[in-house]
């Protein structure tokens, strides 16, 4: 007869209880599923409000990357990133995230139909950019693609992942990127999936900036909102407006206009005003010299408020745009040159917000300086300021084009950083709090103050608006200097204010993502390659003998006995 007590079968019995435990436990890790980041910057995770777009996605998200194939390391690592984040993607999505990689340079095809097939991933709104790497002692220039066609449900809409501050070394811009991939993702994630969109109101009636300068900041708001155009003349401010936007007024607004803007601020509305308090004509200055006064809009009143007082001056900057001036004559050829013009700041130093995070600097014309008051129950941050070599003028004042040929003295250029744009958050008094209400105000919806409101408000206008080609009559891109040549953030500021205006905990919360750079000490590298080498080279093989031996002795002596 066999004893059921034996030790065989008490371990046949404890192996069958920890397979049961074990495959239980992946019963359970199925259901309740979470993942622990170790990391100190939490690189493997993602925010709330990604995580709850990405479970209430209703159907497939097709991605197509077009980073892969023989690309340098620092875009290998950008790729890394991108394929990281779409895997964490995929396990709050259910699987519903269906991605591929591909090398727009493998394809086997003429270089004609190569450079087609180049044009038509471009056309879709991917930007190439130009490597160099060396290939046995040469140097070769290779184009990549670093972005994404995302499409959802018969929509598509396209990605760009190279990011981030051209002032800083290009190994900090490609880290930028790659804090910023989480944040490009699910935001054209975002815009794509969403059935309800936002609604921003776009205010006229005053003068407003509505034509061919406005295309950018009009497409920007089509694209990923629902536009209206308000005339606050005729109009009430509708009260599902989760923004409001107050591009470049011109005109005086009557107390009943300001008392609309009160009002939907005082209700918990949010408001991007991008304002211009000096009264410039470029014209009048390309034709020799102008005479420039402050508007009087009558809104000084409402942005104190605010805790906001935009002044009556134009801030000079020595890191700046150019402007063509004829400096001489080559026969009967003028000779054009380009020339600094302190009155079109370059801005690069940033607020550390979600809005301004990573992002490359801002071209702004005849901008002004913005100082803040003390008010209860609201922050103000600056959003926007000008370099530290700035100083400002005071309006009325002439300015000429004759300046330019002057040498601009650094020593003058010492009044520090001036604050261009603020982001004002929390709770807003009402201009008539405490006061009489007007004849017109409807005293029963009356509001006294603002739960919390967010308002961005710019002492430059143009920071929003296009430029114009003089030739053709058509828009620039927004953000593009013809004179400069080159296309700052200007769209990609508007789209950050936006985004965080319009989502309250939103998706522009992962721009707060940081991923630090943890390089390698170079000098020891080199100094000390040799040595590195020859011990990981020689250590394992000393390690393995010594083990070695030690288990032959010990096997000596037990077996000797």
């Amino acid at each position: 007869m066999v004893k059921f007590h034996t030790k065989k079968v008490e371990d046949l019995l404890k192996l069958g209880i920890a397979i049961m435990i074990l495959c239980l436990l992946n019963i359970l890790g199925q259901k309740f599923y979470d993942r622990i980041d170790l990391t100190e910057e939490n690189r493997f995770s993602v925010s709330p409000a990604t995580k709850s777009l990405l479970s209430n996605l209703q159907e497939d998200v097709y991605i197509e990357i077009y980073l892969d194939g023989d690309i340098p390391s620092g875009f290998k690592r950008l790729q890394n990133s991108i394929l990281e984040n779409l895997k964490i993607f995929n396990e709050y999505a259910g699987n519903k995230i269906k991605y591929k990689f591909i090398d727009p340079s493998s394809i086997n095809q003429s270089a004609k139909a190569r450079n087609a097939y180049y044009q038509s991933i471009a056309n879709k709104g991917i930007q190439p950019t130009n490597v160099f790497s060396n290939d046995n002692g040469n140097k070769v220039e290779k184009l990549i693609f670093p972005g994404a066609l995302i499409s959802y449900n018969g929509e598509e809409t396209s990605v760009n992942f190279l990011k981030g501050n051209k002032s800083t070394s290009p190994e900090e811009q490609l880290n930028q990127s790659v804090e910023n991939v989480e944040y490009e993702l699910a935001k054209a994630i975002l815009n794509i999936s969403q059935k309800e969109r936002n609604k921003i109101v776009y205010l006229t009636g005053n003068g407003e900036a509505i034509g061919k300068e406005a295309t950018g900041l009009i497409d920007i708001i089509k694209e990923n909102y629902e536009l209206e155009i308000t005339n606050l003349k005729n109009k009430e401010i509708p009260s599902d407006a989760k923004a409001i936007v107050l591009a470049k007024p011109s005109e005086k607004f009557s107390d009943e206009e300001i008392y609309k803007i009160d009002q939907y601020i005082a209700h918990g509305g949010n408001a991007l005003m991008l304002i211009d308090p000096i009264k410039i004509n470029i014209d009048s200055v390309r034709n020799g010299q102008a005479i420039v006064f402050p508007y009087d809009l009558g809104l000084d009143n409402l942005l104190i408020k605010f805790g906001i007082r935009l002044n009556n001056n134009l801030v000079q900057d020595l890191n700046s745009g150019v402007y063509p001036i004829v400096t001489g004559m080559r026969g009967n050829v003028p000779q054009i040159q380009m020339l600094p013009w302190p009155f079109y700041p370059i801005a690069n130093k940033y607020a550390k917000h979600p809005i301004t995070r990573n992002l490359d600097a801002v071209f702004s014309q005849f901008a002004s300086s913005i100082d803040t008051l003390k008010t209860k129950g609201s922050s103000r941050i600056p959003l926007i300021s000008s370099s530290q070599t700035s100083k400002t003028i005071i309006a009325p004042l002439d300015i000429s084009l004759n300046t330019l040929r002057k040498n601009a003295t650094p020593q003058s250029f010492n009044e520090g950083s001036q604050a261009l744009a603020y982001l004002v958050e929390g709770k807003i008094n009402s201009l008539y709090k405490n006061r009489f209400l007007p004849e017109f105000a409807d005293k029963t919806t009356f509001k006294a103050e603002s739960e919390k409101s967010k308002i961005i408000i710019t002492a430059d206008a143009n920071i929003g608006l296009n430029q114009i080609n003089g030739k053709t009559g058509e828009p620039y891109e927004l953000g593009y200097d013809p004179f400069l040549k080159n296309t700052f953030a200007n769209a990609d500021f508007i789209q950050n204010s936006l985004a965080y205006l319009t989502e309250s905990n939103g998706v522009i919360s992962s721009r707060n993502k940081e991923v630090k750079i943890r390089p390698l000490d170079k000098t020891k590298i080199h100094s000390e390659k040799a040595f590195w080498q020859t011990l990981n080279l020689v250590l394992p093989l000393i390690l393995l003998g010594i083990f070695g031996t030690a288990k032959y002795l010990i096997r000596k002596q037990k077996y000797s006995k």
